[in-house]
């Protein structure tokens, strides 16, 4: 697991190296996590966001439909 304490302000960061939908090798850095568990979960959900593999949770599925759709559909639709 790829979580790192940054010792000047006492939070937990995430650095790992993931494949896009191109097929590209890409390095994602976030900062400022509290707890460890925070940064293990941030990268287990990206990792599987990324991966476009169907065996994610239905709450992780709607928050990528609602990010995609949030543009084009209107409050009372």
């Amino acid at each position: 697991m790829p979580a790192y304490k940054d010792e000047k302000n006492g939070k937990w960061f995430v650095s790992f190296y993931y494949k896009d939908w191109e097929g590209q090798s890409r390095k994602k850095l976030k900062r400022g996590f509290e707890i460890k568990k925070e940064v293990v979960a941030y990268e287990r959900n990206f990792t599987v966001k990324m991966s476009g593999s169907l065996n994610i949770l239905f709450e992780d599925y709607f928050e990528l439909y609602k990010a995609d759709v949030i543009g084009t559909i209107r409050l009372n639709t």
